[in-house]
């Protein structure tokens, strides 16, 4: 079972946790969004936790995975630190 942590809990991450429950696979443990109120929702809906940070998600050793459902602007800086976490993104 893959763990996902969700950066960005917006219309279009809403979408992603989506995709993440309907793949057998797979469970959403973690959700951060700049407006707290956002990842707090999501995660109710999902039963995952919320992280205050995009930083503290990507160094978290409950997650596998990261999506990012950010702006443009920090897809790249999001995922490269992923990446060299040892993240599947």
């Amino acid at each position: 079972m893959l763990r996902v942590g969700l950066i960005g809990a917006g219309a279009a991450g809403r979408k992603r946790a989506a995709a993440v429950r309907d793949y057998g696979g797979s469970e959403l443990v973690a959700v951060c969004d700049l407006v707290a109120g956002l990842a707090q929702s999501l995660a109710a809906d999902t039963g995952a936790r919320t992280i205050d940070s995009w930083q503290v998600a990507v160094d978290d050793g409950d997650c596998d995975v990261i999506v990012v459902s950010t702006a443009h602007d920090m897809l790249a800086p999001i995922s490269a630190a992923a990446l060299a976490a040892g993240k599947h993104v």
